[in-house]
């Protein structure tokens, strides 16, 4: 006997034997694009963590937007079969997965904040590993005497009061 469970091929379905469609590589998202009356130029990409620059195609006023890339599936939608493909947000997703930003500064922080946190590297201060700096802990040497210096008295080099 051949087949699935004891069944013979010849009574099985043709649906249930078809080869599935093979998946092709990722579209990757576009660099540039225009959606919406404004031109979107990717900046700058690490990994799913996008930034594009958003000008305005009358005015050409930049902001910015950081996103989430998101991957699409292929499959049928809406009756049309679509490529497996990389895609901006959706705007009912804006503000999970993308961010509008009015410089960019604050684009370049949500970003490095966004994969530091996909890296697994997070902290209390938003992400940003933050390094406090040591305690100076250095002392001058006294020239002329060859010597270190340090707090004290200018006269006698020690901390005393009759000198004071």
């Amino acid at each position: 006997m051949s087949g699935i469970r004891g069944v013979e091929p010849a009574s099985i379905p043709s649906f249930m034997t078809a080869t599935p469609v093979e998946q092709t590589a990722e579209k990757p998202l576009a660099t540039e694009f225009t959606a919406r009356g404004r031109i979107h130029t990717m900046i700058r990409r690490e990994g799913d963590v996008a930034i594009f620059k958003l000008e305005e195609e009358q005015w050409g006023i930049p902001g910015y937007e950081v996103i989430l890339v998101q991957h699409v599936k292929a499959g049928k939608v809406f009756g049309d079969f679509v490529e497996a493909h990389e895609a901006y947000p959706s705007s009912s997703r804006w503000g999970q997965q993308g961010w509008t930003s009015p410089d960019l500064l604050s684009a370049e922080a949500r970003f490095s904040r966004l994969v530091s946190e996909r890296r697994g590297i997070t902290s209390q201060q938003g992400g940003a590993k933050i390094v406090e700096k040591p305690e100076d802990t250095t002392q001058e040497t006294d020239d002329d005497l060859g010597e270190l210096s340090g707090p004290g008295c200018e006269s006698c080099g020690e901390e005393c009061e009759s000198c004071q």
